[in-house]
């Protein structure tokens, strides 16, 4: 979720996203996301201009474009899924009382 102290953190997810629903065709096309990652710090959206990357880079050798972009683009975005999910993970295992009411000062 955007803040306004974190206006990259939206923009990111908004170009991300894009990125992944377009897949544009051509990689250079991801040094906007790469900038965009480079203030939030969230590595994991460097799959996409990776994805991007390796399309562009591998389509005229290996021929089948969609398929190719298919595979890198889905890759990428199970990566995107799924380092969140881990970081919730090690969160709650470092901090289990966080969020759960308890350990909290009444007043």
């Amino acid at each position: 979720m955007a803040t306004p102290r974190r206006p990259w953190s939206g923009a990111l997810l908004v170009t991300g996203w894009a990125f992944v629903l377009l897949t544009p065709g051509y990689s250079w096309y991801a040094l906007l996301l790469i900038a965009l990652v480079a203030l939030d710090g969230r590595w994991e959206w460097l799959g996409i201009a990776l994805a991007g990357a390796a399309v562009y880079l591998l389509a005229p050798v290996f021929g089948h474009r969609s398929a190719l972009g298919a595979t890198a683009y889905g890759t990428a975005v199970l990566l995107i899924l799924a380092v969140p999910a881990v970081r919730r993970l090690r969160d709650r295992d470092r901090c289990p009382d966080r969020g759960r009411g308890r350990g909290r000062v009444r007043t």
